[in-house]
């Protein structure tokens, strides 16, 4: 069985092996607890036991207490310690040139483990991105935003050791068209302490994850301009910064452990986040950053969901022969989960070269909304394959693959199933379609001598779902496909690639796992992928 999630990770112990020594004592030691049976209870416990919003004390007296059992809070401890807030903001020389790639394996590996309590890691992480450009607010909060501690209790930020981030952007919906209310915001006053504009915020907001944060991000109106703010649950004198209150929590079925809810906020003050009428362009490159963190979550899903169903079969004898269909069938996963794995790697490794480098820039900002999109859309038919093959008792109530199953669907929900991101693609071609161009030419140059053809079929679909939306998907999967293609080219492992440049680029419509070409030998596929330990 499985002793080390990161040691017996053949592909990601490659890509770990390209950086700086020193880290890989972190990634062992958060492998290991990945794989331990105390992890793993963790995890179920803290998704068996969901939130719980108490508005009063055992004295009857009225309160806001957000109970959460104590293994999210084990959870979120070790995240935090690992970094997962706070790495890509440090200044230490460690991780320079690639905090980003060393981020994605500690996120990777926690992500196998419970993805619930990684909704908190993530959105303050992205908070941090949004707020580090206001230098006299991040200065304020950087030393327990930047802290690996842990800190759950709910007061001013001046007595805590860490803080959380999260954004309250969703307008409350009695439809999916129209919105019942629009958020507004006033300016008040200049705030000298600050150096800026302090406005009053009148806004209740929907689908907020983990509600009771330290710090939000809220859009409202200003003179019919959306604009961002930054509101902070307590004010410096220890009071509760108006009224901000926690209407209820939100129950979904995936991701029991995360606290999800609508908030109000009245007569709240806030400071304006960039200028009026950036609020949009703040929250889209707030999505670039939680983008990357859920396609991250889904290939860390996909690898733990296809371990266990190979440990599965395993668990009497580590050489044990599986029937030839469930082995081709597990096989054929095998090389979308790898590609996922590599397709992070590859992009993580852009976002460390984006800042002196033009290419690889370009290959964030658009393949970013691609990737995630792409990733998160496998795991449940990817879950569900294993499952099937499985057998019922890998789907009891509270079994860690019928987790992976319900919380897949999580990563897919926001902004419209993914729809915003093919009508976002297409734009982009037609707004800058020589940076398209230059990302499409990269690409087949990576895949090799299948390049050429690649790069003429993605141009020929471009073309066809610029005029019609509804090839758009199709565009974007062909995207995903070829840019995992150029991925695995990198990755050093032949035989892998060639069965999945074949497989996924040959052109052949894929409604089903299992019909992978018998020329491509499935056991060595599993067996270099999965090695028996």
């Amino acid at each position: 069985m499985r002793k080390n999630a990161f040691l017996d990770d053949a592909v990601l112990f490659r890509f770990s092996s390209l950086l700086p020594t020193p880290l890989l004592a972190g990634f062992e030691e958060i492998g290991a607890f990945v794989a331990s049976r105390e992890a793993q209870d963790l995890a179920r416990l803290a998704n068996i036991h969901r939130p719980i919003l108490r508005r009063e004390n055992e004295w009857g007296d009225g309160l806001q207490q957000l109970e959460t059992h104590p293994a999210y809070h084990a959870l979120l401890r070790r995240s935090r310690q690992a970094g997962l807030c706070s790495s890509l903001w440090e200044k230490g020389p460690a991780e320079n040139g690639v905090r980003y790639q060393s981020r994605a394996i500690r996120l990777f590996l926690m992500s196998g483990l419970e993805t619930g309590h990684l909704n908190e890691i993530t959105s303050t992480s992205a908070g941090i991105s949004a707020l580090i450009g206001e230098a006299d607010l991040f200065g304020k909060w950087q030393n327990v935003l930047l802290s690996r501690q842990h800190d759950y209790s709910s007061r001013p930020i001046s007595t805590k050791k860490s803080a959380s981030l999260t954004f309250a952007c969703d307008e409350v919906r009695n439809s999916l068209q129209n919105a019942t209310q629009v958020s507004a915001a006033t300016r008040i006053s200049f705030d000298s302490a600050n150096g800026r504009d302090l406005y009053r915020i009148d806004a209740v907001k929907q689908s907020v994850l983990n509600p009771m944060a330290d710090g939000y991000f809220v859009t409202a109106e200003v003179g019919g301009q959306k604009c961002c703010f930054f509101v902070s649950r307590f004010l410096d004198n220890g009071a509760l910064n108006g009224n901000i209150s926690v209407d209820f929590l939100v129950h979904r079925a995936g991701e029991c452990s995360s606290a999800e809810g609508q908030v109000s906020f009245r007569d709240s003050l806030g400071w304006l986040i960039g200028k009026i009428g950036e609020g949009d362009k703040v929250i889209r490159d707030v999505e670039t950053m939680t983008r990357f963190d859920q396609a991250v979550i889904s290939a860390g899903v996909l690898r733990a969901a296809l371990q266990t169903g190979v440990n599965f079969f395993r668990r009497f004898n580590p050489r044990q022969v599986l029937s030839p269909l469930t082995e081709r069938i597990f096989a054929d996963l095998a090389l979308d989960v790898v590609a996922s794995q590599c397709l992070v790697m590859r992009l993580a490794r852009a976002f460390d070269s984006a800042a002196t480098n033009r290419g690889e820039a370009a290959f964030a900002r658009i393949m970013t909304p691609i990737i995630a999109i792409h990733i998160n859309e496998l795991v449940a038919p990817v879950i569900g394959e294993i499952i099937s093959q499985m057998g019922a008792q890998a789907y009891m109530f509270d079994s860690r693959m019928g987790r992976m199953l319900v919380d897949a669907p999580m990563r897919t929900m926001k902004g419209n199933g993914g729809n915003d991101i093919v009508v976002d693609t297409i734009r982009l071609g037609e707004r800058a379609p020589g940076l398209f161009q230059g990302l499409l030419d990269q690409i087949g140059r990576d895949i090799g001598p299948a390049g050429p053809k690649t790069v003429e079929i993605l141009n020929a679909a471009a073309r066809v779902a610029a005029n019609d939306i509804g090839a758009g998907r199709l565009f974007i999967e062909q995207m995903a496909y070829a840019g995992a293609a150029a991925a695995l080219q990198q990755a050093d492992m032949p035989h892998i690639t060639a069965a999945y440049i074949e497989s996924r680029l040959g052109g052949q419509w894929r409604s089903s796992y299992g019909m992978l070409s018998a020329r491509h030998h499935a056991g060595h596929i599993l067996d270099t992928l999965y090695p028996a330990v």
